[in-house]
């Protein structure tokens, strides 16, 4: 990380068949799946938030490029999120060492949990904002709820 530029890091599953079938309750605590969406929403808020400070997205995820059609990648893993008024800057980290990806997370300066265990134990250790997507694992008190 540069520490003079606000580092927001997204952890966002794949794995294991984390596809949304026809039936899924997607607000049930039980569901692992998140859409995309819900990122997109997130990293768009965040963006207009901290408009006034050099920032950098960062979405990490075992997933490949077909699973992110909502991003049309410019150069190696940069891409930028389609069809919004201003471009939106992303680094995909796709299929990272557990390692660094966990050291990413634990040292951002806004860490955005999916429904993992990966992700919420690296937000255990994180100091700074952690945004929680609700699962069965509880929200820590210090976490935000994003809704």
């Amino acid at each position: 990380f540069t520490k003079d530029i606000l580092n927001i890091v997204i952890h966002k599953r794949h794995t294991r068949g984390n596809k949304l079938k026809p039936d899924t309750n997607i607000k049930s605590k039980n569901t692992r799946v998140t859409l995309n969406q819900y990122y997109i929403d997130i990293i768009k808020n965040l963006d207009n938030k901290y408009k006034n400070r050099p920032r950098q997205f960062w979405i990490f995820s075992d997933g490949n490029k077909n699973d992110f059609p909502e991003f049309e990648y410019i150069f190696g893993n940069e891409a930028i999120i389609k069809n919004t008024s201003e471009p939106i800057k992303v680094t995909l980290m796709l299929k990272t060492d557990s390692q660094e990806a966990f050291n990413y997370f634990v040292n951002a300066d806004i860490l955005v949990l999916d429904k993992s265990s990966f992700g919420y134990v690296a937000g255990l250790y994180n100091d700074n904002i952690v945004i929680y997507n609700p699962y069965w694992d509880k929200q820590y008190n210090k976490w935000i709820l994003y809704n």
